[in-house]
């Protein structure tokens, strides 16, 4: 009877250590998610803002493309032909450069200009590097 007794007891302590154990698990998990479901929601504001962003952009991207269409190769020699470009033609080629990562001068644009595959390369140009 006794060993009965000691078994029962020990029975009665495991149980007593697997529910501590059991509560302790629970309110790290709880407190877990909680986090977790906080950094979502911060997570999910920052997605919603980057998207209207995403949005305001999109038109000038659009633009971007539909100009680059029209474009031929004759006008590209038509402008590397400038000893000094507009004004507006230059600050297009320095933003050209600066998105191929090539130094933003006029000069360095020309040589650009000058590669027979410069169109190919832009129409190509994987826009998701834009940063």
């Amino acid at each position: 009877m006794n060993s009965h007794f000691q078994l029962s007891t020990i029975i009665q302590k495991g149980n007593i250590l697997f529910w501590f154990f059991l509560v302790s698990t629970t309110h790290q998990v709880n407190a877990e998610a909680a986090r977790i479901t906080k950094e979502a929601e911060l997570c999910n504001i920052i997605a919603a803002d980057c998207q209207v962003e995403l949005d305001k952009a999109m038109p000038a991207l659009n633009a971007a493309e539909a100009a680059l269409n029209v474009l031929s190769k004759k006008d590209m020699s038509e402008v590397k032909a400038y000893a000094k470009p507009p004004a507006l033609v230059e600050i297009t080629l320095q933003a050209v450069m600066t998105v191929l990562k090539r130094p933003p001068t006029w000069p360095e644009a020309k040589l650009a200009l000058g590669d027979s595959q410069f169109l190919e390369k832009l129409m190509n140009y994987n826009k998701d590097l834009l940063v």
